[in-house]
């Protein structure tokens, strides 16, 4: 029993680890004011499965470094558009 608990652990562990893709698609200098639109598309690699987040931030300019805050997903109250594709093909997507 606990070599199969063993195996079905590391399994699970396995399946969770991936890689993380960040591609900043556009960004958008405001003249008026110290800010910055960036639009990012963030793609996740696992195992079994692969998800595809298009990201909206804003960024205060701070002299050196860009203070950015998300627009949506992750605790904001506008949920990013989002896709799946599973390992059998199928796919799903937020998008209505």
């Amino acid at each position: 029993m606990k070599t199969f608990a063993l195996c079905l652990f590391a399994l699970v562990a396995l399946g969770s680890t991936g890689c993380t893709k960040r591609h900043m698609i556009t960004f958008e200098d405001n003249a008026k004011h110290p800010y910055v639109e960036v639009e990012i598309l963030e793609k996740k690699d696992y195992l079994l499965w692969s998800s595809v987040e298009h990201r909206f931030d804003m960024c205060k300019d701070a002299g050196d470094k860009l203070v950015c805050k998300r627009l949506c997903g992750a605790g904001a109250d506008v949920q990013c558009p989002k896709g799946e594709l599973n390992s059998i093909g199928m796919a799903s997507t937020n998008v209505r």
